[in-house]
């Protein structure tokens, strides 16, 4: 087999990986659109088949020093994933109208503390398929821009130059710990993806080099990460934000401490006006959440400033926003 079949199988499986959905992707497939029987595919490119099955990172294929290769990608992913947002939207509308009737109808002050949400269960459904969905996409996209910003390099090959106004953010992908929880309901089994996918994170922020601007948002679930985006202002040198789901002083300074790019360091903190609107929003945007995380979320430790964080902000998200 020579040098050509293989780059065909190689552009089917990056194609179909951030322009489809990659649970479709069959071995087949990509056989049959690079000319040859599957077969051949398992005879000659055998270590291609992780990459079809989901079980190893497509991004190690994406063309290192093809930038426009990526950005084309990039381009694609994003539509789609526009798409997933405008979808969801919708749902979320919908869901909020019974969000403030139970806000507006069901909070007294014998109830303060206990809010029930009614004739939800349809938009629940919908709403955690397409959240899924656009965190899948939005996973692909983080994957794409650094890989466009490794494409981009003029100097070593192994290392990311920060670049003045450049903004990039991480989040751990959490789909396979929520699965599996669903499945087993094992918190700890939860604990242990979720610490494997933020180990991810710090290496990527570490694959960074020259001064960065560290953004820190800590999940509470009673806000949208991606609203906190829209609303900072524009950076004037490199920046990057990552949300972890980090609930205690000790877990927060642990993960700062495995940071080493150089740079500020600021946490930003989400507060409901009230306990009543944080337990709204929480069975509002985290219902497929472990009930224990959310337990943790919910009496999570107050953080101050300490020596590797330059800056520690609160903010109350009015509404979830």
């Amino acid at each position: 087999m020579n040098n050509d079949t293989r780059q065909r199988l190689i552009d089917s499986i990056v194609r179909h990986y951030y322009s489809t959905d990659r649970k479709d992707l069959k071995v087949a497939t990509v056989a049959q659109e690079a000319g040859i029987t599957r077969q051949a595919l398992h005879r000659y490119h055998s270590d291609l088949l992780g990459y079809i099955k989901g079980d190893k990172d497509v991004g190690n294929l994406l063309p290192a020093n093809q930038p426009d290769s990526v950005s084309e990608l990039l381009i694609i992913a994003q539509k789609r994933a526009l798409d997933l947002e405008n979808e969801l939207t919708s749902i979320e509308r919908r869901h909020k109208k019974a969000l403030k009737f139970a806000l507006d109808s069901h909070i007294t002050t014998l109830m303060n503390n206990d809010i029930t949400l009614f004739g939800a269960d349809e938009v629940r459904i919908s709403l955690e398929k397409q959240t899924a969905l656009v965190d899948n996409y939005g996973g692909q996209i983080t994957t794409l821009k650094a890989q466009l910003a490794k494409a981009q390099l003029n100097g070593n090959g192994s290392m990311l130059k920060s670049q003045q106004g450049m903004l990039i953010s991480f989040e751990p992908k959490m789909h396979n710990a929520l699965a599996a929880y669903k499945k087993d309901s094992d918190y700890n089994a939860y604990l242990e993806i979720k610490d494997k996918e933020l180990n991810k994170i710090t290496s990527k922020i570490n694959a960074f080099t020259g001064e960065t601007n560290l953004v820190i948002y800590l999940e509470r679930y009673i806000s949208e990460f991606n609203d906190f985006l829209k609303y900072l202002p524009p950076p004037r040198s490199a920046q990057i934000i990552v949300r972890i789901p980090l609930f205690t002083s000790l877990e927060v300074k642990n993960f700062v401490k495995r940071i080493t790019v150089p740079g500020t360091k600021h946490v930003y903190i989400p507060e409901a006006p009230s306990r009543s609107e944080a337990t709204a929003q929480r069975k509002f945007r985290a219902f497929s959440v472990p009930e224990e995380e959310l337990t943790r979320a919910e009496r999570s430790e107050a953080l101050y400033l300490f020596k590797e964080i330059n800056q520690v902000t609160y903010f109350t998200a009015i509404s979830g926003k």
